[in-house]
């Protein structure tokens, strides 16, 4: 009677084994499916925007901070080239606990004038207090937001 007790555990051990490698090999075959299916972006560089513009998006924005010093944003809401115009910015607000983008005030209300979609951002800075530079961030974006 042992014997065949062992034979019949055997075998369930010799199917569950076979079920969960085949199963294995169908979930790698679909990793592998998915992988080489993933289209790499493509890009198209627009002299006229001054950057390379993803092919596959249907909206696309730009991030400014003080590094584009004054820009015309009546210019930039107006701009198109072949079908491609920049429908949102986003605005550098602050960096790390105390640090406010000088240019920011100044981009958040023009941007927001020229009928420009604007979201401000924090750029992080990960040797400060997360906490504070929150708070720095929420008390700025509040200022402009009135």
């Amino acid at each position: 009677m042992q014997t065949v007790a062992k034979k019949k555990s055997s075998d369930y051990l010799r199917i569950f084994l076979w079920i969960t490698a085949v199963a294995a090999a169908m979930f790698l075959g679909y990793l592998v499916f998915l992988w080489s299916s993933v289209k790499e972006p493509t890009f198209v560089r627009y002299k006229e925007f001054g950057i390379s513009i993803p092919t596959q998006y249907g909206i696309h924005g730009i991030d400014v901070s003080r590094y584009q010093t004054t820009i015309a944003w009546e210019e930039v809401k107006k701009m198109k080239v072949q079908n491609i115009q920049l429908g949102f910015a986003f605005i550098k607000a602050t960096e790390g606990n105390d640090l406010t983008d000088p240019f920011f005030k100044r981009n958040w209300k023009k941007a927001k004038e020229s009928g420009m979609i604007r979201g401000a951002y924090h750029f992080f800075n990960p040797k400060k207090d997360g906490k504070m530079q929150a708070q720095h961030f929420f008390e700025q974006v509040k200022l402009e937001s009135r």
